[in-house]
């Protein structure tokens, strides 16, 4: 039986809990569901299939939950997704996260009630979690259960929250904080804890939740247990130092434990600088501003809202992530209380009765401010924590604790009920989103009609595991929209995919993706056929990435054969039918500017250059499954007086670099096994402005020299007997039966070319000689020669294969000769270029 009383929750397994307080807890769970689905128009079956949030992040989200759906991807291994970045696959390796439960537990979800769904229930459950562990962390203190049930749910529906909701998943499930910061108390105060206590276990268990969730949140938690450390070891209470140490490693290795496979990948891999561009500008820009604290981005109240907008936000240069950090009227009651309280003390000289609260929300403004001391690490190489103005949440979390402490401590006892529930309606009213109307949903749900009934067309229309290439081409993850089309917007046809391999979202920096923009230069026709080549069935157009609407884009790729097969309803997505090659080849891979340089200027191929700040590295990447050998020669110029050292594998070669005059150095011969394969530029002086209102720093530029054209070698397969001489004189060899010529192309570019071919057979039959795009058949008479061609090729690097087909078996040679025969093939020389 559960015993009906009224004291304080404890911890302790031999406890029970309270009637009351479970009832109270229910209460709060259905309050805040309630609210939930009132606000967000959640109330019936059908709308929980349409997402609240459907652009940006939330594209993100979703992408990733749906690759733990489909066990693409996995928690604890390396990040790879098989149905993106065709026709390899996308490697999200590199992006440093640790966050990897939360998407994976939706994940889970999701695999029984589907995306969309578990997506929203994942925001109810955020919201509820955060109003629970409030509430819990109240009892525990002793805290009046009362003010601790309206802090719950001020807490829980936090602007803050109301904010973020669905587009940054991660950071709406911000519901142990208040548990977080119990721990932080704990270990603040002179109390033993012992390992292995049940106040251990708790503070274990809380630590690696807060290990295991945001990292933002975690960061937080780790300085304020460092501030408990330093805080024992002054005291010399040993014993409690080893505890709160314990807690911390447990916590920091659960998130060592969670980047583990990101760690290992970049130490198996090497680094990449250019898949998380942050900068010591971005420390100022998104750090906490304080009037954000105290005005909203938005407000039913008109007044408010008029006042924010021309008073701040339409004023400021520093535009962040504005709009979160607002505390609301309730939790600004309780921030200028807690802070006033501390001041006063302070200046009393009463700094030892100072509450806890008091300090970290003043090291949190302190270190998270505009100019404080996260900018200061940020000098010294720490830039990763670039948005501090999301620990006003913790900084709103500690206010209302401390509101309700002080409000439970001095209000009487008949006023409690009725200051309670008015300070529940005001900061409802203050906090609370307006709520949906049927006019604010239709779109989203047009939208995801539309992506998902294209989608599942387009599968129909095409055979399972079609690969599609999706333009125009964008970067992953990070980017700046590209005209219409926003970041993560190619992500939308993946979330309703099942067959289908789409070409975007592999993390940007590395070399093997670097293709896409390639052939994104090309002509349509050529675009097409390139992609052809590599085996893709699909070109899906985003209207929105073009001036006029992809409209010439589309004429083009017609007039080239290649047809409209499905759109969209909103007139935003269009495919277009490719004719992929049954024997595809992997896509070129050209020399890739990495650490250090700032990207090609243009067209590597046509001699662009690429500037770099210092010391770079050049990766040259080689797709086939053997070793290839290239020569490869450098421009480099400079803006000052350098030396540049270029260090190939085996070679390395040091020249003067002067200003304005560029220096040849080369020719390299390189051996390129399959994989990536690094050219290091190394620089004896510093970086230079470039001048202008160009803002970067300058080394020195590398461009490549075009190579010298090379005659594609003519290999024959296993059916030919071998060339009875030198074949550029026309000398023949023999085929035992159908047979192929191997022309190979050992550079790195499209060489043309025009063959001609002498057949000639000792018995009566036809030959069909069948090239990548034309097929001839010409009749063979004994000892009468017959020449087939020319023949107009594009030999693309590697190796283009020629079939000749015979309709009758071979014959016995004769003479002496113990060979069986069909005919023979020699190779006409052609002077003439091939037409155009």
């Amino acid at each position: 039986m559960l015993r009906i009383s009224d004291r304080v929750l404890v911890l302790g397994a031999h406890r029970r809990i309270p009637l009351m307080e479970l009832a109270r807890v229910i209460a709060l769970v259905l309050l805040m569901a309630v609210l939930w689905c009132n606000v967000y128009d959640m109330t019936n079956l059908a709308s929980w299939s349409i997402p609240r949030l459907y652009g940006g992040d939330a594209w993100w989200n979703l992408a990733t939950i749906k690759a733990y759906r489909d066990g693409e991807i996995t928690p604890f291994s390396f990040q790879t997704v098989k149905s993106l970045n065709a026709p390899f696959a996308a490697n999200w390796n590199d992006y440093p996260s640790s966050e990897k439960m939360l998407p994976y537990c939706v994940g889970i979800v999701a695999r029984f009630i589907g995306l969309m769904p578990a997506f929203n229930l994942a925001a109810l459950i955020a919201v509820i979690l955060a109003a629970l562990a409030f509430y819990i962390t109240c009892r525990i203190l002793n805290y009046h259960w009362m003010f601790g049930f309206v802090g719950a749910v001020m807490f829980g529906f936090s602007h803050y929250i109301s904010a973020r909701q669905l587009g940054h998943l991660s950071l709406t499930y911000y519901w142990h904080i208040p548990l977080y910061l119990l721990v932080t108390w704990w270990y603040f105060d002179s109390r033993d804890i012992p390992i292995r206590s049940s106040r251990w276990w708790f503070a274990v268990a809380v630590g690696a939740l807060t290990g295991l969730q945001a990292i933002y949140y975690a960061f937080l938690f780790w300085q304020f247990l460092g501030f408990a450390m330093v805080t024992q070891g002054l005291r010399r209470n040993w014993a409690k130092l080893i505890s709160v140490i314990s807690v911390a490693a447990i916590s920091v290795g659960c998130t060592v434990l969670m980047a583990a496979p990101l760690v290992l990948y970049r130490i198996l891999h090497g680094s990449n600088a250019f898949v998380v561009q942050r900068s010591l500008s971005n420390l100022q820009v998104f750090a906490l501003q304080l009037p954000e604290l105290f005005l909203p981005p938005f407000h039913r109240w008109k007044a408010f809202f008029d006042f924010g907008q021309t008073r701040y936000f339409r004023l400021s240069l520093i535009r962040g992530e504005m709009g979160s950090p607002y505390l609301g009227v309730v939790g600004i009651a309780g921030f200028v209380w807690l802070m006033g309280y501390g001041v006063v003390r302070l200046l009393r000289g009463r700094a030892h009765r100072i509450p806890i609260m008091f300090w970290q929300s003043l090291w949190i403004i302190v270190f998270s401010l505009v100019g404080g001391l996260n900018l200061l690490l940020g000098v010294f190489g720490l830039q990763l924590f670039r948005a501090t103005n999301r620990f006003s949440v913790v900084l709103l979390c500690l206010a209302l604790l401390f509101l309700v402490k002080q409000l439970g401590r001095i209000c009487p006892r008949e006023h409690q009920l009725l200051l309670a529930f008015f300070l529940l309606l005001v900061g409802l009213w203050d906090i609370l989103p307006s709520f949906m109307e049927d006019d604010g949903i239709r779109p989203t749900q047009r939208t995801v009609t539309s992506d998902r009934e294209f989608t599942k067309h387009l599968e129909q229309n095409v055979p399972a595991g079609t690969m599609v290439f999706q333009i125009p081409v964008m970067d992953f993850p990070e980017v700046p929209p590209h005209l219409g089309v926003g970041d993560y917007t190619h992500f939308r046809p993946y979330l309703y995919s099942r067959t289908l391999h789409f070409s975007y979202g592999s993390d940007k920096g590395r070399a093997r993706e670097s293709w896409q923009r390639d052939v994104e230069n090309l002509s349509a026709p050529d675009m097409a056929e390139q992609l052809e080549r590599y085996g893709f069935g699909v070109i899906l157009i985003d209207r929105k990435g073009y001036p006029d609407a992809a409209a010439s884009l589309l004429r083009d790729l017609e007039s080239s054969g290649r047809k409209v097969i499905d759109d969209d309803e909103t007139g935003e997505f269009v495919a277009v039918g490719l004719r992929p090659r049954e024997q595809a080849v992997l896509p070129e891979i050209g020399p890739f500017p990495g650490s250090a340089f700032y990207g090609w200027e243009g067209d590597w191929r046509k001699g662009a250059h690429s500037w770099s700040e210092g010391s770079a590295t050049l990766v040259l990447t080689n797709t086939a499954g053997k070793p290839v050998e290239r020569k490869y020669t450098f421009a480099l110029s400079s803006l000052s007086k350098r030396r540049v050292t270029v260090i190939t594998p085996k070679e390395t070669k040091g020249v003067e670099v002067n200003p304005g005059k560029a220096v040849t150095v080369g020719p390299f011969a390189v051996q390129l096994p399959p994989g990536e394969t690094k050219i290091r530029f190394e620089t004896d002086t510093p970086a230079v402005p470039a001048g202008g209102d160009d803002p970067r720093l300058l080394a020195f530029s590398v461009a490549l020299l075009p190579e010298s054209a090379q005659e594609p070698v003519p290999v024959l397969g296993p059916a030919f007997y071998g060339w009875e001489g030198d074949w550029r004189k026309g000398v023949h060899t023999w085929s035992r039966g159908p047979a192929t010529l191997v022309l190979v192309n050992s550079t790195s570019k499209i060489v043309e070319k025009q063959y001609s071919f002498s057949l000639n057979s000792t018995s009566k039959r036809h030959v069909t000689v069948i090239m990548p795009a034309e097929t001839k058949t010409v009749e063979l008479n004994p000892g009468s020669p017959v020449t087939v061609g020319p023949f107009a090729l594009k030999l693309e690097p590697g190796q283009t294969r020629i079939r000749f087909e015979t309709d009758k078996p071979a014959v016995p040679a004769g003479a002496g000769d113990t060979r069986t025969i069909t005919f023979s093939l020699a190779i006409i020389p052609n002077t003439e270029e091939p037409p155009k």
